[in-house]
């Protein structure tokens, strides 16, 4: 058996330039019993279910398997949620003994003993999702306890912008998504067809909302659901520009609720795209009907007609750069240097009017591809 040190002298030989924070994460997904040894069989089986592990995460490997376990993992994270009080206090506890940060090692420790029945792929997929969700350099000594809760959805910044731990039982992470944190877009179908109540509340059958008042519904949504992080701008920019593709301003319930659909779909065919584009037949349409949903999907545009669309783009955008320009200019009138997704819908509605005619759904194409290539 070898132990775990021995173990990161491997791989300090096999790959030179590893960087700490890397061959941490090596070393505890290997070791993900944590029993300080493994076998070289273990250590060859640990090496290649690490690789589709992190495949999945990325949003490659094998689909079933990837599905299987996000639903697996979103039971997990619930309960994890609901004990989040102690895990933010243990996270915080080990980064204070340790000089500000926690392990891969220490995240690891911790996930199992709040859930100890966690399967070892389970635990592989969560420290890969943390390693790709914090915000830190890979030469850091370890991870900031602040940026892993954040990564596990295990508190909300309170009025003063500091963290705080949700109470008691959680509602079920139905948009979790492993490497990305959360899908908008999964959360909201998966509420709106458990909540119907509600929803004759918030948007009633009939109705037709403003932007302004769908904002407001959703923020309700997600506030009745204990545990769930709050909404981010980001994430309600992006809600807000791909249900209203056809930028008329308004939406009813059957586009608010078709709409979740749809783009739940499409971001998970342009997660696969961007992962691995070698996956994509350029004959068949960017996704499939929804399992969840009687309904065909309407409208479909083929994988062909999406890389033409943004061919097209492109095309418009640099043949025509000062009209680009000024477009962005006028857009961005607070100079951030940035563009929204709202903001990058108007770019390129006015770049290609065709884009915006109704349904639509080439331009909802484009927003969700940058919405998931630029996360």
């Amino acid at each position: 058996r070898l132990d775990v040190k021995e173990v990161g002298g491997l791989l300090a030989r096999a790959v030179p330039d590893a960087a700490p924070l890397e061959v941490q994460l090596f070393m505890a997904m290997v070791d993900i019993n944590n029993d300080g040894a493994v076998t070289l069989q273990e250590l060859q089986d640990a090496v290649s279910d690490c690789r589709e592990v992190d495949a999945m995460v990325a949003g490659g490997g094998d689909a079933e398997r990837r599905r299987t376990l996000q639903a697996q993992l979103a039971a997990v994270i619930q309960v994890l949620r609901g004990a989040s009080q102690k895990l933010v206090a243990r996270l915080s506890s080990t980064a204070d003994a340790r000089g500000g940060t926690v392990t891969f090692a220490d995240v690891g420790a911790l996930l199992r003993s709040v859930v100890p029945q966690l399967p070892e792929d389970g635990a592989r997929m969560l420290l890969s999702h943390v390693h790709r969700s914090v915000a830190v350099n890979a030469d850091a000594p370890g991870l900031p306890a602040n940026e892993v809760i954040k990564a596990l959805g295990l508190a909300i910044p309170n009025a003063s912008g500091k963290l705080s731990a949700t109470a008691g039982v959680a509602a079920l992470a139905a948009g979790w998504e492993p490497g990305r944190g959360r899908s908008i877009f999964k959360l909201l179908r998966h509420h709106v067809k458990k909540n119907r109540a509600q929803m004759e509340t918030l948007f009633p059958e009939g109705a037709e909302l403003d932007m302004l008042q769908v904002r407001s519904a959703v923020r309700a949504m997600q506030e009745s659901r204990p545990g769930e992080p709050p909404l981010s701008g980001r994430e309600l920019r992006a809600l807000l520009a791909a249900l209203d593709a056809n930028s008329n301003g308004t939406l009813n319930r059957s586009e608010f609720e078709r709409g979740l659909r749809d783009c739940r779909e499409l971001e998970s065919a342009m997660a696969a795209l961007v992962a691995d584009p070698t996956t994509v037949a350029l004959d068949s349409p960017v996704w499939e009907a929804a399992a969840d949903s009687s309904e065909p999907a309407a409208d479909v545009p083929k994988w062909s007609a999406f890389l033409d669309a943004m061919k097209a783009s492109y095309s418009s955008l640099t043949e025509r750069a000062e009209f680009a320009e000024g477009v962005v200019k006028a857009l961005d009138s607070r100079g951030k240097g940035r563009l929204d997704l709202v903001e990058v819908r108007q770019l390129l509605a006015r770049a290609q009017p065709s884009l915006a005619t109704p349904p639509a759904q080439l331009l909802r194409c484009l927003l969700m591809y940058l919405h998931v290539w630029d996360p």
